[in-house]
């Protein structure tokens, strides 16, 4: 039988060896987020819903990016036809100038000759294609101007922090900050939208509401649901 010396020393070994085992448990778990770490599961949460929040943003920018993107390939697709259709009325125009340049030369030699008949008639249609021309000219000069841009001033009165028109000018995707200018009482926001001719629909979003500015006509007096008309020639 061994002597109680030895007995308690081989018990006192073992406790130690147990709570050195138990420390190093407990450093594993609080590393791993285990059931040492109470805040584990709540940290995790946590990190799970900022995961989710933020590709949600990202899927909203990237659809309004996309959004915007195809906006601009309408708007250049309805420019390039327009340049196109110059092109070919320009080119047409110029064999136009030229035959009439000829019937113009025949015309003076009816009059060397002394055919005044021949002249008066060549005269008459010669008139009649160069007002063709001219309502040819004029027409292409409309179609070039539809698709000149114009800067459209824009104001927004009273006070804010923030104020950002939006619109079917680039399908509700960015809109455009106005600017704070400080005048009296009350706060103008001011700022410029660059448009071809048509007809617009926008509304004002004033700190993160939803406003119709009340000088402008609206499809419906309901900031909620309406929209301020804007007509740009």
């Amino acid at each position: 039988m061994e002597p109680n010396g030895d007995l308690q020393r081989r018990l006192r070994r073992l406790q130690e060896a147990q709570e050195r085992s138990q420390e190093l448990l407990r450093a594993a778990r609080e590393a791993i987020g285990g059931e040492g770490d109470a805040e584990a599961p709540k940290r995790s949460r946590t990190r799970h819903v900022e995961r989710r929040d933020g590709r949600a943003a990202m899927a909203k920018r990237l659809s309004a990016a996309n959004g915007y993107a195809r906006h601009l390939e309408r708007k250049l697709k309805e420019k390039e036809d327009v340049l196109l259709r110059t092109k070919r009325n320009v080119r047409a125009c110029a064999k136009e100038v030229a035959r009439c340049g000829q019937q113009a030369g025949q015309t003076g030699h009816a009059l060397v000759r002394g055919d005044l008949d021949e002249a008066t008639v060549r005269c008459e249609s010669l008139q009649e294609k160069l007002r063709e021309l001219q309502e040819a000219l004029e027409a292409q000069e409309r179609d070039v101007d539809l698709v000149r841009v114009r800067e459209v001033p824009l104001e927004w009165h009273g006070m804010a922090e923030d104020v950002c028109v939006m619109g079917s000018f680039d399908n509700w995707t960015k809109g455009v900050h106005l600017s704070p200018e400080y005048s009296g009482s009350q706060n103008v926001f001011r700022g410029e939208l660059l448009l071809m001719p048509g007809r617009y629909e926008i509304k004002f979003l004033v700190d993160d509401a939803w406003q119709l500015a009340p000088h402008w006509p609206a499809t419906v007096d309901d900031p909620l649901i309406g929209n301020n008309i804007l007509i740009v020639e």
